[in-house]
């Protein structure tokens, strides 16, 4: 297996550092080429260059997975993004390049298909409520990624893969287009993709959802208790400071200093006083 990637440096001898525009490898020099959730960080003028740059070094075809615009998944992005704001004051880092990037175009990308004379299948995976939810846990850190990965890879993929088409695909967070140069190729949905689609009832999304709801108050609430801690104790410095500041003055001041013997005398006849 190899891999590529513009801004990374490795040893790996089958890393290759390029960008997927440029690939430097003759025609089909590779069996399959896969590319997941890079598609919608291309900007738009150079997704189709990318395309037929990819196709042009896979020898059987390319799996292309990305989300695809429809109102239904922009909705659900910028509700992550906004969620990802309220917790950390800042736009999730990748969502946010989707937005500034638009997401890429499904028609539009198998028309540029159909002209290079190439069969595809169509698969959509993560139903979007579900992808909203597990965003959502990840961002806010209520469980671990490693274990949500495997609780989702066990139990929830083999019911959130489906056989797709152009309708569907604003049901589903993700398309994954299986794109064939050989037609003798197996037909790759038929293998994985389940035809009855994601099996877990919509009320365990809406539980999930109130409880994520519910986490965020909660840390919403924890985060205005620091702030409010916070504050008090800039205030108390403050005032310290101001305190320290005018003690200062005094301190240097003439009155303080043409004072001096008094409050000297004032002490000896304090402790003379005491001690009788």
């Amino acid at each position: 297996m190899w891999y590529l990637d513009p801004n990374v440096q490795s040893s790996d001898v089958n890393f290759i550092e390029a960008d997927g525009c440029h690939i430097p490898r003759n025609d089909r020099f590779f069996d399959w080429v896969i590319s997941c959730d890079v598609f919608e960080h291309i900007e738009k003028e150079k997704r189709c260059p990318f395309l037929a740059e990819n196709l042009r070094v896979a020898n059987a075809g390319m799996i292309l997975a990305a989300p695809f615009f429809s109102p239904e998944i922009k909705s659900a992005e910028e509700e992550v993004n906004v969620f990802h704001y309220q917790l950390f004051h800042q736009n999730h880092p990748w969502l946010i390049e989707h937005i500034a990037n638009g997401l890429p175009d499904l028609e539009e990308t198998l028309r540029f298909l159909k002209a290079m004379g190439l069969s595809y299948e169509i698969i959509h995976n993560n139903h979007l409520d579900l992808w909203k939810i597990i965003q959502k846990i990840t961002i806010a850190g209520i469980q671990e990624p490693d274990e949500l990965n495997f609780y989702y890879n066990n139990f929830i993929y083999p019911k959130d893969i489906i056989k797709g088409t152009l309708t569907s695909a604003h049901d589903y967070y993700r398309t994954i287009l299986y794109v064939k140069k050989e037609r003798k190729v197996i037909n790759f949905a038929e293998k994985i993709a389940t035809p009855e689609g994601m099996l877990i009832e919509t009320e365990k999304f809406e539980t999930l959802d109130r409880y994520i709801t519910n986490s965020l108050k909660q840390i919403a609430s924890l985060r205005q208790a620091v702030g409010e801690r916070d504050q008090a104790v800039q205030t108390l410095t403050e005032q310290m400071a101001e305190r320290d500041e005018q003690m200062n003055a005094i301190m240097a001041s003439w009155s303080w200093k043409l004072t001096a013997p008094l409050r000297a005398l004032k002490t000896l006849f304090f402790n003379k006083s005491t001690t009788q």
